[in-house]
Order: structure tokens, then C-alpha cells, then sequence
């Protein structure tokens, strides 16, 4: 396996705490969170003059 690969089947090894967690508490934090930010609004609003 390609030691550059993405999705290497390994990777779980550097997060046994968080499997450790997940099997005793059946949740667990998420590692990495992913923000994509912009200007647009998505409420909708019927009378709204930019929609």
C-alpha cells in the first residue's frame, strides 16, 4: 500500500481512543470538522428581496 494514500486502512490505529470511546459509549467527538463558509443565506424568507 502507497504510504501517500489518503484512506489507508491503518489509520484507525492512530485513533483507538476514539474507537475505544465509540465501543463503550456508542458516540464519540468527531476528529476534524469541515467549515465551507459563505454569503449566501439558505433561510428562505417569503418576503425576502435577495431571494
Amino acid at each position: 500500500m502507497n504510504s501517500k494514500e489518503v484512506y489507508r486502512a491503518d489509520k484507525l490505529i492512530n485513533h483507538l481512543d476514539r474507537i475505544v470511546e465509540f465501543s463503550q459509549k456508542g458516540v464519540t467527538y468527531p476528529i476534524e470538522v469541515d467549515f465551507d463558509l459563505t454569503d449566501k443565506c439558505n433561510q428562505k424568507c417569503p418576503k425576502c428581496v435577495t431571494r
